[in-house]
């Protein structure tokens, strides 16, 4: 049940919160004891690394003998180093906010708090039904905190990408129900759950209508963390939809990377290359990569943070990061490796150039110019340099405690260490010579998701089609056939496997 606890932490924080305010209204350290209860669960999971697995198992449905559904958490090495990392942004964002930490009301701490505790479930969903129960919580309460606060006129956006949100959670569903002789069938449907999930967690998002970094750094991190969570537990694709998988989602890597390159390019097309390289990855069955690549995203924009605040060492800071990000051993995204050691396809060494376009257009945007931090007290600035180089200390700390077994070769770091370094002699020379890297008449392709409606409309019309086809063979003097037919393939199925196919 140790698996709870951090879950519990934040849930008695929330209540603390709503006591305080209610038995001492003029109480005004509330940031404090939301600080006190996001590091209490951080401690309890970097302790909990030491007795790994951790697992806690409630009864859930029993429709018959043999069909029985637990509801299953599970704390081990693909979901510790999410939880982990979930916690310390959360951290991290609550002490880059200690200048609004007497000057707002105790509501303003608590979105980022649920939505973390909500996130830690879903990261340790021990199986699919656990997993689609514990997103689809996660997406209602996203969407009904986020829509409370969001700008004006913008509702229509959250609730198309809810509507994305609440179809994978659909696959998901899908992906448990179909029995283990399809495996395959299965593979795809969490592909594809995973592929609608990272679209919507890593493209553009919508702000709030009021101050609210904690929560607006969490409403990118809690969906993405836990999308990477059941990707590592799903299962690889085989056959040609490995080679056409790993071809178009290799290929958005490569058009979301080089769009990244542009000196103007919004964040967003960084997070979409590195959550489709994240995508590759479990496609090719290789949930070391996907953790490796997904703590890249998870960090990417504490790098950016850590590089801005101290501009005087930004060229060590930026050296040191390369290092940690290549993919060398004892580092976080160790876990690349694990892609070349017993290669699927020759598609994966495609990982290498656009692992390394990813780094450099990362290390290119910590190294633009900002402003610096706007004077205060000197505490106050103590605090928001702790916050700002927490992630990076605990991506350093994060290397140290994985695993080293199976990770893979020894030289794919230095591999895209050597290319990231002719990458950028490459786009110096372009940038000197006025040139750009892309042919001028060459435009990339938009892709951006489309609109739910149309979506929803598609669906229908398909079941409506597939329905009047299944109506049409039923009728006439064949129909009795077909229906028999049918029932004895059903029966053939139920006999095979039931329906605990997750």
């Amino acid at each position: 049940m140790l698996v709870l606890l951090p879950v519990v932490l934040l849930i008695v924080t929330l209540l603390a919160l709503v006591g305080l305010q209610r038995w001492r209204p003029a109480f005004k350290s509330y940031w404090f004891v939301a600080m006190g209860g996001a590091l209490a669960a951080a401690l309890v999971v970097l302790g909990l690394r030491f007795s790994l697995p951790q697992e806690a198992s409630f009864p859930g449905w029993r429709l018959a003998e043999g069909l029985e559904f637990p509801f299953t958490l599970v704390l081990d090495q693909h979901s510790w180093p999410l939880a982990l990392t979930l916690l310390v942004l959360l951290l991290a964002h609550l002490l880059g906010s200690v200048r609004r930490a007497s000057g707002v009301s105790w509501p303003i701490w608590m979105p980022a708090l649920a939505a973390a505790g909500a996130g830690l479930l879903a990261i340790t969903a021990g199986d699919l039904l656990a997993a689609a129960l514990t997103l689809f919580l996660l997406d209602i309460l996203l969407y009904a905190l986020h829509s409370s606060v969001a700008p004006e006129g913008r509702e229509a956006a959250l609730l198309e990408q809810f509507a994305f949100n609440v179809g994978s959670v659909l696959l998901v569903l899908a992906a448990w129900a179909t029995p283990p002789s399809y495996a395959g069938l299965a593979a795809i449907f969490l592909i594809a759950a995973g592929a609608m999930r990272l679209a919507v967690a890593s493209g553009p998002h919508e702000g709030t209508s009021q101050p609210m970094p904690a929560f607006v750094g969490m409403l990118r991190a809690v969906p993405l963390a836990a999308t990477l969570a059941f990707l590592q537990r799903g299962q690889p694709l085989s056959g040609v939809m490995l080679h056409i998988g790993l071809f178009v989602t290799l290929l958005v890597a490569l058009r979301a990377g080089l769009r990244s390159l542009s000196a103007d390019a919004p964040v967003h097309h960084l997070y979409q290359c590195l959550a489709a390289l994240a995508l590759a990855a479990a496609i090719a069955g290789a949930p070391s990569a996907v953790l490796a690549f997904g703590l890249m995203l998870l960090f990417a924009n504490g790098i950016v943070r850590l590089a801005a605040r101290y501009s005087r060492a930004r060229l060590p800071l930026l050296a040191v990061a390369a290092l940690l990000l290549c993919g060398l051993w004892f580092t976080a995204t160790q876990g690349v490796g694990g892609l070349y050691s017993a290669p699927v396809s020759p598609l994966m060494f495609a990982f290498l150039s656009l692992h390394a376009i990813a780094l450099l257009a990362l290390l290119q945007r910590s190294s633009e110019p900002v402003q610096p931090p706007e004077p205060d007290e000197p505490w106050t600035l103590a605090v928001e340099s702790i916050g700002t180089a927490l992630p990076a200390a605990m991506l350093l700390i994060v290397g140290l405690l994985l695993p080293t077994a199976g990770q893979g070769p020894l030289w794919a770091g230095p591999v895209v260490l050597g290319l990231l370094a002719v990458f950028w002699v490459v786009r110096r020379q372009l940038q000197r010579s006025g040139r750009s890297l892309l042919p001028p008449h060459l435009r990339l392709p938009q892709v951006q998701l489309p609109p739910a409606r149309r979506v929803a409309a598609a669906l229908s019309a398909a079941l409506g089609g597939g329905l009047r086809l299944f109506s049409s063979l039923l009728e006439g003097e064949a129909g009795l056939l077909w229906a028999l037919l049918v029932i004895a393939l059903l029966i053939s199925i139920a006999s095979q496997s039931g329906l605990a196919g997750g």
